[in-house]
């Protein structure tokens, strides 16, 4: 099973999910420590899918060089990109990468592009 965790300054602060053999992908509750059901990994296609309720809805890939591609209604982002360890690294701007987090036992890339489109919120500065 695919652990994910968070870092902060390099500092790992805590367990986010989980990701079982099938690509079932679990958050962990805050307050209980319980996990629930959050979406789900296509291995084949790299896609990653966010439980919306009634539908699953297509959050974004990877990419075959790890890229993690974020899909909008009006355009597609790059987030960042994962690394075969499974350190997860943000796009902080053009040539400068932050590590934000890491998935443990990672069995494919596109475990880490769902602990980044799923797990974490990543904010554009604004253009002034």
């Amino acid at each position: 099973m695919a652990t994910i965790f968070e870092f902060i300054d390099e500092n790992q602060t805590g367990k986010l999910g989980t990701i079982d053999e099938s690509g079932d992908i679990y958050g962990v509750l805050e307050d209980s420590g319980e996990q629930e059901y959050v979406g789900h990994v296509d291995y084949d296609e790299g896609v990653v899918y966010l439980n919306d309720g009634d539908e699953e809805v297509g959050m974004g890939w990877v990419d075959e060089g790890g890229r993690v591609v974020a899909s909008f209604e009006d355009e597609d982002v790059e987030l960042g990109y994962v690394a075969e360890n499974g350190d997860l690294f943000f796009f902080a701007d053009e040539e400068n990468s932050i590590r934000v987090g890491q998935v443990q036992d990672m069995r494919h890339p596109v475990e880490g592009a769902a602990a980044m489109l799923i797990f974490f919120e990543f904010e554009e500065e604004d253009e002034d």
